[in-house]
């Protein structure tokens, strides 16, 4: 992460001066102007730190954080099959328990639309992709054939004894 030294230098400085001034007896008044002061620097500080971390973050963090999104998702969809994206995974999931080894995106949009999911492209979009505001990457899409993405294969094991069991 990288920070700006100079804000972190007039930070502690003023925390130093604000120790100082509490030591001195100074009024409350100015005591709390230079607290309010304080923390509005190091919320800017934080605030610009976040936005390098976002940066920074490499394609295998971006990786490990969407697996753990998907694992706290399907725990969240196990309980609530009438989510969305629960019942597209679900759909997926009854048509390769049909046998059906290779599931087109095609197909998949088919039975939801029966099924009354009217923006099935929208949600299934976000089950497909790794991004900081998607429902979970739960699918891979390779030449219209829809698979389980690798990485989260174990959790969705997880996830069908969970729904089976309810």
């Amino acid at each position: 992460m990288i920070l700006n030294t100079n804000a972190l230098s007039t930070l502690k400085t003023a925390l130093n001066d604000l120790i100082y001034d509490i030591g001195r007896g100074l009024d409350h008044k100015t005591l709390h102007e230079n607290a309010l002061s304080i923390l509005i620097k190091l919320n800017e500080i934080e605030q610009q730190s976040k936005k390098y971390s976002q940066v920074d973050d490499t394609d295998e963090d971006k990786t490990n954080n969407e697996i753990r999104k998907v694992e706290r998702k399907l725990k969240r969809w196990a309980k609530n099959k009438d989510q969305v994206n629960a019942k597209i995974l679900n759909y997926f999931l009854v048509l390769q328990q049909k046998g059906n080894n290779k599931i087109t995106q095609c197909e998949l949009e088919k039975l939801a639309k029966k099924e009354g999911i009217k923006n099935f492209y929208g949600n299934f979009h976000g089950m497909c992709k790794i991004s900081p505001k998607n429902h979970a990457k739960v699918f891979d899409v390779n030449n219209k054939i829809v698979s389980i993405w690798e990485p989260v294969k174990p959790f969705i094991d997880q996830y069908k004894k969970c729904i089976e069991e309810l």
